[in-house]
């Protein structure tokens, strides 16, 4: 009979109880046979199945994973997620026209002030003057549609612009031939066009396409790794000590400075560390360019006398009083005054013939939209760059944000904001600018004009366009000695001489790392600076996070307090109190150890050498017959730190010393079913508690041999046993002191009930204020 068949039949004639289930049986095990001949038909072979196998089953989880956050979102919810995502629905329902005059006043501002900034950090990067233009130009366009911080400068700064430039495996400058042809020769770079030796590339001197191109593909990728990475960068960046950053920006603003100095004197130094640029400074000092000098000194001390004035002060001295209107005043980008001044005396007195480099020619126009080139076969070469400026580049941003959002009293997203820097440094990566990240002085400036939204940026932004469209045949004549002097000034800032003097007081060991990272970045690399920094804060966060607390106490008693314990700094008040609580024999024999938190590889070695180090000494001292491990609040969570228990009581007992466990934790019960931890343990009495202990005669006695405690056995089978006999015996407790309980009896017994739940105790009788009144009988 076919499967159809045997529906229809089983359909018209319903046969017996038992004949129909047979029937149903046979064509449940028909159906199924077809299915997997189906299914066998189907099947490709060997991995392929495999292969499809696992992905339809990751589809299949994650389908069911978004279904199911789907249906648990409410409207509220969906409302939350668009608003912090998009940071305008929040605040441009609340904007007023008085927000919008503090916004226009601190965007115009801050706009005037980052045309020669950036075009001075662009000479820094190693990229021309409109490539600085464009980093502040279409970046803060994006910023202010995701951007969260009212305060934040985004744009060109100089401590990126100095990684660039140090990292990049390409040269800025390249020599060209007639036809147009050039050859990129790093790492061994030509400084100018008497360097360019190799025919037919001697015609010209001038910027490198391919290094253009490979800084914005960094700020491409750069944006594509905030975007995606955004709360795991938020997270890490928790780790991050400050005499890391501290050291860091130290370094990175005297190398910062030293790069500089090519512009001011006139003649070529090296900026890879200190101690080549400063024999490049001394060596070569004939060759200064006077005119240069004079007029970038000029101008570093102006601009250094506007920035302490703005501060307070007249340069380093702080008895005089500025006042209010005067600070207020200096805040004005009296740089871009700077600028328009130098530009015009030298175009009027024709710099450039007396030796003066100028700017030159600065194209006009928009930059175009369009992906950087190669950007695949390119993501190998500048990977580790990339990573280390978004390292950089958000620890500066989240510092600015955080000292603002603290000052003016609102909140920010951590990993909003790396989403916001991430779209911000995509639409710059396409449109041929370099990584942009928050500037200090730059959102100074905007909290000290009051700004009140995102929209500063904007407005800064609209000012560059406007000098792009229109100003850019006015540069040509413009000094890059003034534009260097803006840089060093700006480099300077992030000298903190006076952290190093605060934490050499307080803290030795922290200075110490804000030294190495400081020596790493001055004297080798600000890459390896960088490395060197990372490494060290998982060095300190690993550190501090697993190295055990001790405290000791009269009479060889050691507290040991594990990660996880909940205590950050013990004392010896905490300690005493556990000793009391767990009633510590005052014997000068015996040695009492205390162990609580997680018990888990980072920690484990240390565990041992604290314990072995200290009844080592103890022995020298007094004779120790007997060690207690007390460990009821410590938990075993890896294979590890179950070694290194067995090693600690294997220690013990191999100097002569008799060893036991007093109330062994859940978890490493749950592990004593094992034959190696059976084995490890095999000499060791286990106690439940200290008086199981004292009753046991444990104390009294000096060696094993005279020991003897009716069924306490050495091992864990001995333990295992007792805990179970133990559970029995409160079972049949429980049941003896539980009634019979009669059917006909009233339901309600709370004597009974009570009995049930506390059968250690008997149960009083209710009060009669509040004994239950009697149901009437049914």
């Amino acid at each position: 009979m076919d499967v159809h068949t045997a529906t229809e039949g089983t359909a018209a004639l319903p046969p017996q109880a038992g004949e129909q289930g047979a029937a149903s049986q046979v064509l449940v095990i028909e159906v199924e046979k077809k299915e997997e001949d189906a299914k066998r038909r189907l099947k490709p072979p060997g991995i392929v199945n495999e292969f499809i196998h696992d992905t339809h089953e990751g589809v299949s989880v994650v389908k069911a994973f978004f279904r199911s956050e789907y249906e648990r979102l409410t409207w509220a919810e969906l409302t939350e997620i668009a608003v912090t995502r998009f940071p305008p629905l929040r605040w441009v329902p609340q904007y007023t026209l008085e927000k919008f005059r503090y916004d226009l006043t601190a965007g115009l501002i801050v706009g005037c002030m980052l045309i020669p900034q950036a075009m001075a950090y662009a000479g820094t990067a190693g990229l021309p003057a409109q490539n600085g233009l464009y980093t502040a130009f279409t970046p803060l366009i994006m910023y202010c549609f995701f951007g969260v911080s009212r305060q934040m400068g985004l744009g060109p700064v100089a401590l990126i612009s100095t990684l660039v430039s140090q990292t990049l495996p390409s040269c800025s400058k390249v020599c060209f031939s007639a036809n147009g042809t050039y050859v990129d020769t790093f790492p061994t770079c030509p400084a100018s066009l008497k360097e360019c030796k190799t025919a037919p590339y001697t015609k010209s001197y001038t910027w490198n396409p391919d290094y253009q191109n490979l800084a914005s593909s960094v700020a491409l990728l750069m944006g594509i790794i905030m975007v995606i990475f955004g709360p795991l960068i938020g997270w890490c960046m928790n780790f991050v000590p400050s005499p890391v950053t501290m050291g860091f920006t130290t370094g990175g603003g005297i190398i910062i400075a030293l790069g500089q100095l090519k512009d001011i004197f006139g003649y070529k130094v090296s900026k890879d560390n200190l101690q080549l640029g400063l024999n490049d400074l001394v060596w070569h000092f004939e060759q200064t360019q006077k005119t240069t000098l004079t007029m970038s000194i000029l101008a570093m001390l102006f601009l250094f006398f506007i920035k302490k004035l703005a501060q307070g002060k007249i340069f380093w001295w702080e008895p005089v009083k500025v006042p209010g209107w005067v600070r207020q005043v200096a805040l004005l980008p009296w740089a871009f005054g700077l600028v328009v001044l130098y530009t015009g005396v030298s175009a009027i007195y024709q710099l450039k013939d007396k030796g003066v480099d100028v700017v030159g020619v600065v194209p006009a126009g928009l930059p175009p939209l369009r992906a950087p080139k190669n950007f695949g076969d390119n993501i190998g070469k500048i990977i580790s760059t990339a990573i280390t400026i978004t390292i950089v580049g958000y620890l500066e941003s989240i510092a600015v944000e955080t000292k603002f959002a603290h000052m003016f009293r609102y909140q920010i997203n951590p990993t909003q904001e790396s989403i916001a820097q991430g779209f911000a440094n995509i639409l710059g990566g396409c449109t041929l600018s370099y990584p942009a990240v928050g500037s200090f002085s730059r959102s100074s400036t905007n909290a000290a004009y009051g700004s009140k939204s995102a929209l500063c940026n904007l407005i800064a932004a609209i000012v560059i366009m406007i000098c792009l469209l229109v100003l850019t045949p006015y540069l040509y004549h413009m000094p890059k000695c003034v534009l260097a002097s803006i840089v060093v000034v700006a480099a300077l800032a992030l000298v903190e001489w006076p952290e190093f003097l605060y934490l050499w007081r307080t803290n030795k060991f922290e200075f110490l790392v804000m030294l190495t990272c400081f020596t790493i970045t001055v004297f080798y690399s600000m890459e390896y600076g960088i490395y060197v920094s990372v490494g060290l804060c998982g060095f300190l966060v690993l550190f501090n996070a697993t190295k055990p607390k001790v405290t000791m106490l009269a009479g060889h008693r050691m507290f040991i307090y594990l990660p996880g314990s909940g205590t950050i700094t013990p004392t010896t008040e905490q300690a005493q109190e556990t000793a009391d609580k767990v009633k510590v024999p005052d014997d000068s024999a015996t040695f009492f150890c205390h162990v609580e938190g997680n018990l888990m590889y980072a920690c484990a070695g240390q565990l041992k050498k604290y314990i072995f180090t200290r009844v080592s000494v103890n022995s020298k001292t007094n004779k120790i017959r007997r060690f207690i491990f007390h460990i009821p609040d410590m938990t075993v969570t890896d294979s590890t730190g179950l070694k290194a228990m067995t090693g600690v009581t294997d220690d013990v007992e191999a100097r002569g010393i008799r060893c036991c466990i007093l109330g062994p934790p859940p978890s490493l019960v749950k592990l004593m079913k094992y034959p190696r931890v059976k084995i490890g343990f095999r000499t060791i009495l286990f106690f439940e508690n200290m008086k199981e202990l004292v009753e046991s005669g444990w104390l009294n006695e000096d060696s094993p041999e005279v020991f003897n405690a009716g069924d306490i056995e050495p091992g864990v089978e001995s333990y295992l046993a007792r805990t179970r006999s133990k559970a029995e015996g409160d079972v049949e407790l429980c049941q003896s002191q539980v009634a019979p309980k009669d059917v006909n009896s009233d339901p309600i017994d709370p004597s009974n009930q009570l009995a049930f739940v506390f059968p250690a105790t008997q149960a009083a009788p209710l009060p009669a204020a509040h004994t239950p009144p009697v149901p009437p009988p049914s």
